[in-house]
């Protein structure tokens, strides 16, 4: 039976470009190959944000194009509530979940943080925030730095963002007492009302690292290599 991994990032974020998920995917797989959804998606040529319900379309599709093989889902951040609500009933799909930095306590506290809110852009009544890792993707010689291109969060993202957070923390406990999710918490998270949340599991994994994991690429696989022999 083969092990696929899916990737899910983060809000406006592009999992590809990502490098602590695409090494946790090399790490974690049978193969150096991983099925990534990202966190925005162009439309009409504007990027906009990609809503958990479209996150989660993909995931069923995906799991439900191959239901014999063996899935790990790889989140980081806000992406993790595609990832969960996968794991409700209705869908009747077997995964795994890896939630590197969830939303917790709920997501739209983590959305309205101070750290998102200085980065956020308001201007013609639109919401944009700026993304690197799709910067990346369009990005000259690998000496020059990115310049970060503006994602659209749109009206239906902030809506289901606060849709989710009725009972987000609910989901994440009964997932983690089945057994088919386990958090990884960062001990230099921004979120620090989320690091303290997660003390109350006793399968999280701790890292010394911040919210992204972003790092130099000894320390990472290092982070990586300890995540992946200490998953339960």
């Amino acid at each position: 039976m083969n092990k696929e991994v899916l990737i899910v990032a983060g809000l406006a974020s592009k999992g590809s470009n990502l490098a602590p998920l695409k090494m946790l995917g090399e790490l974690l797989s049978d193969s150096s190959q991983a099925y990534y959804i990202d966190g925005a998606e162009y439309v009409n040529g504007q990027l906009e944000t990609s809503t958990p319900s479209m996150q989660l379309e993909k995931i069923t599709n995906k799991i439900r194009s191959n239901p014999n093989n063996e899935y790990l889902i790889i989140t980081q951040s806000l992406g993790a509530i595609a990832a969960v609500n996968a794991l409700d009933s209705e869908y009747n799909i077997k995964a795994r979940v890896l939630s590197i930095s969830p939303p917790l306590p709920m997501p739209n506290k983590v959305l309205g943080h101070q750290r998102i809110k200085d980065i956020m852009s308001h201007n013609a009544n639109r919401v944009t925030i700026p993304s690197y890792s799709f910067a990346l993707a369009n990005n000259g010689p690998s000496d020059i730095p990115p310049k970060p291109v503006d994602v659209i969060i749109t009206k239906a993202y902030f809506d289901e963002i606060d849709q989710a957070s009725n009972n987000f923390l609910e989901k994440m406990e009964s997932a983690i007492q089945s057994g088919a999710l386990q958090i990884v918490s960062p001990i230099n998270d921004w979120n620090k009302e989320g690091i303290s949340v997660a003390k109350k599991f006793n399968n999280t994994i701790y890292v010394d690292a911040t919210h992204s994991l972003q790092t130099d690429q000894k320390s990472l696989k290092k982070i990586c290599e300890y995540i992946s022999k200490n998953m339960n």
